[in-house]
């Protein structure tokens, strides 16, 4: 703290200080106006700290250039953070106009469990996406034709527009999604996303078993590098929990996960990924369907095929 003061001290003689007056109106007013318009306002106190190096380089103490590379690097921190605002509102003008008149169904049809096949892994990383948002990411699937999709509430919370990407026979194909309806308990939210054709999994209402194996596949940790990442558990047990139950399972998951599916050895949908506990191989998820009968005011049907 005592070298930062001093390097204060060094910086602002008196001669400095009346030299950078006039800079300093600028700096403030950039200030106002990055209150009021944002971008241009952080552009022009970019600017201003431009003219402050340009013409006063040579009278700065060299303490008092601990200061100033501090200022660059904060202004460096506003510049990133001001673009990805921009990029950011482009895209969910885009998603606006592309699902702002979506209306959600008065019935959901969902499909019914096939018991007859082995999980197709493959196939079922289609149905998955990575949810981003201004807060995080997260994970989802499709339940129903036209885009119906369910996640966790607390990974689209934030966002009423938001960013899905899905792995596509390898590639990486980016649609926008909308929040149409979340609940507290359990932690469920249904979600639109601006891809008609996505494949809906397959549900199984019932509840596992312990001892039984599932599958889960989400986005943990990072974004861009780990999409549809598959683990392999067991069922460890059947929670109750403030009256809510939760399947309680040894399958690892991470921060990310959160909104994907559990599947069962068959592939259909038994659960969402919720939580976890910091002590490894404890994780939570809500049965699928205890999170469909979230929906009051929605009819689910289960029925044999989607067209």
């Amino acid at each position: 703290m005592g070298k930062f003061l001093a390097g204060v001290w060094a910086a602002l003689n008196w001669e400095l200080v009346v030299d950078l007056l006039p800079l300093a109106g600028v700096v403030f007013g950039a200030l106002v106006l990055g209150l009021i318009f944002g971008p241009i306002g952080k552009t022009m106190v970019g600017l201003a700290l431009g003219a402050f190096l340009l013409l006063y380089h040579d009278k700065i103490p060299v303490p008092g250039w601990s200061l100033v590379i501090l200022w660059i690097a904060v202004k460096v921190v506003f510049l990133f953070i001001s673009v990805f605002e921009e990029q950011h509102k482009e895209k969910v003008k885009k998603w606006e106009k592309a699902l702002g008149g979506a209306k959600m169904p008065s019935a959901l049809s969902v499909l019914a469990p096939d018991f007859n096949s082995p999980a197709d892994i493959k196939a079922a990383k289609e149905s998955v996406f990575t949810i981003k948002t201004m807060a995080g990411h997260g994970s989802g699937f499709f339940i129903s034709s036209g885009g119906w999709a369910l996640t966790n509430r607390h990974v689209v919370e934030s966002d009423e527009y938001f960013g899905a990407v899905f792995l596509k026979n390898g590639k990486e194909l980016t649609r926008g999604g909308r929040l149409f309806e979340s609940y507290e308990e359990p932690d469920i939210a249904i979600v639109k996303i601006d891809a008609p054709r996505g494949k809906p999994l397959r549900l199984n209402f019932d509840l596992p078993k312990e001892g039984d194996d599932i599958f889960v596949i989400g986005t943990p940790l990072d974004s861009e590098t780990l999409k549809g990442t598959v683990t392999k558990g067991v069922v460890s047990a059947i929670r109750e929990e403030d009256g809510e139950t939760l399947i309680q399972s040894d399958a690892v998951v991470h921060p990310g996960n959160s909104g994907g599916p559990m599947l069962d050895a068959h592939g259909n949908v038994v659960a969402v990924t919720v939580s976890k506990r910091e002590e490894g191989g404890i994780n939570f998820f809500i049965p699928v369907k205890d999170a469909l009968a979230a929906i009051k005011t929605r009819q689910v049907k289960a029925i044999d095929k989607i067209t």
